[in-house]
């Protein structure tokens, strides 16, 4: 089999090639300036990073969509809270996380909430105006506006009420309970949710009061920005595949290291692989080379190193309940049968040798509370003996070509879909149709072309199955809830799956709605034994992210991480 997959491959790289040909933009000669390592006589540091997306905006919704830019918004901009480099929730513009035990969070007889959050003390726009609690209220303000929900959306429907206390000192009050409240007004880089990154009074609330409609076309949100963050936007013309930034000399955390560093907005990752091997650029943030490019940077750069962090995301085969045909897709024990047939080790082993793993769950490895769930994890092994058994105990008999088929004599064939914009979802999808067409199901493959990624609609209508990557994070099981079907009444937005199960649904929503952590684990566990033994989705392999790092810079965390820019230093 792995000989078979091998060849599999090969061929995946070819219609990778085809595709990348079709879709992207031709590479075109980009400016240069100096190079990396150029450092002036007196001193003055500077290094170049590189991210695989355009960036348009800063901080809008549009930033959570594509891979790569809420890293580089993290550089020019912070919240009260953020992740540090092990996903742990950290204050930074605020003193303290609020939390039931330090009493800056309160649940209260009826049901609702308070959280209290104090500004640290001399935190200031890039701008040098002070930052205070009515920049916050401001904040809310603008996020509550129903005008407002296409620009910027996050949970402040569970808001009653923002209050500034005294001009460092905020108060929330919350309609319900609601376990994410420590994380409001954060930056909270991937995995990402919006949580209302604070927006400065006194620079738009005169444009949001006189023209909501042209609000989002501000130049703030992009090459006027402002923020609150390590760095500062010195140089940005729309368009122009770079951005400059300077040291903030007001940051918080102290002034960075590092005096200037260039974004460049690589959109073709041969470009950017050519970028590197000429040594000039220093880092890569966000999705970036593939991992064969990756090892080719490691074969060839004398200069500079490639960082594999901790797995970011898992493979995930989403089944379409919704709008299954057929209609076996709904079938529990067809999953089973689907997902037993697949060895997704050896997939693991081909794609990223010694990189990746089986995923279990949608559960990042790294995450601080997957040891308290760990037994609540379903796990199937590869055993596509068994599968065959299974197929054929649901009615299906095998033909002399190994193929299933109904009573009625018709094959079993199902689509799969996956999408052109990422090469690690291509080369996921026809291996994994191989391993289904050994155990006698026929697969169609799909590929979505770029016309069509955001035809809500057609994305909408999964029939069988789609395989692409997926978020790890606990906040994920809200997107399986019923309430997040995809339906013509909604617009067509909603979760991948269109699953609804009454059962699942309450151990959701009692889930976002336990305040104390011990019990707020005994409900997620419940909710992950439901998926995972339900197989709401498949998790196939781990795909972790490399970064390429020049040996110059110092302390740069191996998990790719920015967390912490302000600490790196050059050596030159």
């Amino acid at each position: 089999m792995r000989a078979k997959l091998g060849t599999q491959l090969i061929l995946v790289g070819v219609l990778v090639a085809a595709v990348t040909a079709c879709t992207a933009p031709t590479p075109q000669p980009r400016e240069t300036g100096r190079p990396a390592a150029e450092q002036s006589s007196r001193g003055f540091k500077r290094a170049v990073g590189t991210t695989l997306s355009e960036l348009r905006v800063m901080i809008l919704q549009e930033n959570f969509a594509v891979a790569g830019k809420p890293e580089v918004e993290t550089l020019v901009h912070q919240g009260l809270v953020t992740r540090d480099q092990n996903l742990v929730l950290v204050p930074r513009l605020a003193e303290v996380v609020p939390s039931v035990e330090n009493g800056f969070w309160k649940v209260l007889p009826d049901g609702r909430m308070e959280t209290t959050w104090r500004i640290k003390d001399g935190a200031r726009w890039h701008d040098g105006a002070p930052f205070t609690a009515d920049d916050l209220v401001f904040t809310a303000r603008v996020i509550r506006d129903p005008a407002m929900a296409d620009l910027y959306t996050s949970d402040f429907e569970l808001i009653e009420d923002v209050e500034a206390v005294d001009a460092r000192t905020v108060r929330v009050t919350w309609k319900r309970p609601f376990i994410d409240a420590d994380q409001l007004f954060g930056v909270l880089g991937p995995p990402a949710v919006n949580m209302g990154a604070p927006l400065p009074k006194h620079l738009l609330e005169q444009s949001y009061t006189e023209d909501k409609a042209g609000f989002s076309a501000l130049p703030y949100w992009s090459s006027g920005f402002v923020g609150m963050g390590p760095y500062k936007v010195k140089e940005w013309v729309l368009g122009s595949g770079r951005m400059v930034l300077s040291a903030s000399d007001t940051y918080v955390l102290g002034r960075p290291k590092i005096d200037e560093i260039e974004i460049r907005m690589i959109t073709d990752n041969n470009t950017m692989l050519a970028n590197i091997l000429a040594n000039e650029v220093d880092f890569t943030t966000g999705r970036n080379l593939s991992f064969e490019q990756s090892h080719t940077v490691r074969e060839q750069w004398r200069d500079g190193s490639v960082r594999v962090g901790a797995a970011s995301n898992p493979m995930i085969i989403y089944p379409g309940f919704l709008y299954a045909d057929p209609v076996i897709v709904r079938d529990v024990r067809f999953r089973r049968a689907f997902l037993q047939a697949i060895n997704r080790q050896e997939l693991a082993d081909a794609l990223l040798p010694g990189f990746s793993s089986v995923a279990h769950s949608f559960l990042l490895p790294a995450d601080p509370d997957l040891p308290a769930l760990e037994g609540s994890i379903v796990k199937y092994a590869y055993d596509p003996q068994n599968s065959i058994r299974t197929l054929a105990g649901l009615g299906y008999t095998r033909g002399p070509d190994g193929m299933f088929r109904d009573a009625a004599g018709q094959t079993l064939t199902i689509e799969m879909r996956t999408t052109s914009d990422n090469e690690i979802h291509l080369k996921a999808l026809y291996p994994t149709i191989d391993y289904l067409k050994g155990v006698g199901i026929q697969i169609t493959p799909e590929v979505i072309p770029p016309a069509r990624q955001r035809d809500v609609e057609y994305r909408a209508k999964i029939t069988g199955f789609q395989q692409t990557q997926g978020s790890g994070s606990l906040t994920s099981l809200s997107n399986f809830h019923s309430s997040q079907q995809k339906t013509a009444e909604n617009g067509w937005r909603g979760q991948h799956t269109g699953y609804g199960n009454p059962e699942y649904d309450a151990w959701v929503d009692r889930y976002f709605t336990t305040i104390p952590k011990t019990e707020r684990m005994r409900v997620a566990g419940q909710a992950i034994h439901h998926m995972t033994d339900q197989l709401v989705i498949m998790t196939s392999f781990w795909v972790s992210q490399t970064q390429i790092v020049a040996n110059r810079l110092k302390h740069v965390p191996d998990n790719g991480s920015v967390a912490n820019i302000q600490e790196w230093e050059s050596d030159q």
